[in-house]
């Protein structure tokens, strides 16, 4: 568990919050392959129907994107990412799906994207680093659609996780804290399921009526 190497030891551009370069390429794919389980796990949380239109805010390596095209049949998939790297990659794993995936870079707190659109938006492994995460998920509920669901998953819930992670540039919300600022930004519905360890899918929901 964990992509998080201490700071002192990662390499330039690996660093998870950002990763740039051919050390960050190396990280995404790793990523791609290391959160599988984590991924897994969040999407049994899930129902997923034919036609669906759903954003994956850090979309990283772009398999979080990849495995929701086969969940969705004849979906539209955005990503979002702040790193250009990440982007690059993204569209790489996605290359076969063009017709169905746009990634583009940009920033979770002022989302590119216009209001009401999407069925679903998921959130794997990343809203550590997110500096502002209370406007960052009242951006998310502005572009779902009424009834729409926001699914954050994690592989860390607890910051003793720090110990075996070693620094990081962000913050490990606890169950308790991410249900607190989802209800704070707007969300309904609010509940938390547990994996295996620190492993957790938060989902909230857009009320019908705002």
């Amino acid at each position: 568990m964990g992509d998080f190497a201490k700071e002192e030891k990662t390499p330039p551009g690996a660093s998870p919050d950002r990763p740039e370069g051919p050390e960050g390429v190396r990280m995404l794919k790793r990523m791609n392959q290391e959160h599988q389980k984590l991924r897994s796990f969040g999407f049994l949380n899930l129902s997923f129907r034919p036609g669906m239109r759903i954003l994956d805010v850090g979309s990283g390596g772009g398999m979080t994107i990849r495995e929701m095209l086969d969940l969705s049949e004849g979906s539209r998939i955005d990503g979002l990412d702040v790193s250009e790297t990440s982007v690059e990659e993204g569209r790489k794993t996605n290359a076969d799906f063009q017709d169905r995936v746009c990634i583009v870079q940009g920033d979770v707190s002022d989302l590119p994207f216009e209001a009401d659109r999407y069925d679903l938006v998921t959130a794997v492994e990343t809203v550590y680093f997110w500096p502002q995460p209370v406007k960052a998920f009242q951006e998310i509920l502005r572009v779902l659609k009424p009834g729409g669901t926001f699914a954050i998953m994690d592989e860390g819930s607890d910051p003793s996780i720090l110990e075996l992670w070693g620094p990081i540039k962000g913050i490990i919300y606890t169950p308790k804290e991410l249900i607190s600022m989802l209800s704070e930004a707007g969300f309904e519905n609010v509940q938390v399921f547990h994996g295996e360890e620190q492993i957790i899918t938060a989902l909230g929901r857009k009320p019908e009526l705002l």
